[in-house]
């Protein structure tokens, strides 16, 4: 019996346990070259329910670190954004004091404000996004 492992479905696993398995466990006079073959599938089953839970715990883990990278890239763009807008404000920089640079210089503010809390809502949204999956 090979120790590779095909991939097979939870339905199918439970199918095989419930009809082909447990009941040769539960016929005491069972011969022992076929007990042991059952023992050896029963082994197989195992392996395999294993590899089926690892895989899908990996792909999961996968699946939430791809979720808080996209979190993270948007956090990012935006602390950018937030700070672009203080590098381009016009009243700050000393490129123009006039009514509509301080009109403009309120302008970017209010965006530069509101980018900065973009990006710490992102940010807690990638860390909460992390948590999902236990270090």
């Amino acid at each position: 019996m090979s120790d590779a492992v095909e991939p097979i479905s939870d339905e199918a696993l439970a199918s095989l346990r419930a009809d082909m398995v447990d009941p040769f466990f539960r016929n005491d006079t069972m011969a022992p070259a076929y007990r042991t073959e059952v023992e050896g599938l029963l082994a197989r089953l195992d392996r395999a329910e294993a590899a089926l839970a690892t895989a899908a715990a990996a792909g999961f883990a996968r699946g939430v670190e791809a979720g808080a990278a996209e979190a993270d890239a948007y956090a990012a763009v935006n602390l950018q954004m937030a700070g672009d807008t203080i590098l381009h404000d016009p009243v700050l920089s000393g490129r123009d004091r006039s009514e509509r640079g301080f009109e403009r210089s309120a302008e970017m503010q209010v965006d530069g404000t509101i980018h900065s809390a973009a990006y710490h809502a992102a940010t807690n949204i990638a860390g909460r996004i992390r948590a999902l999956v236990p270090s």
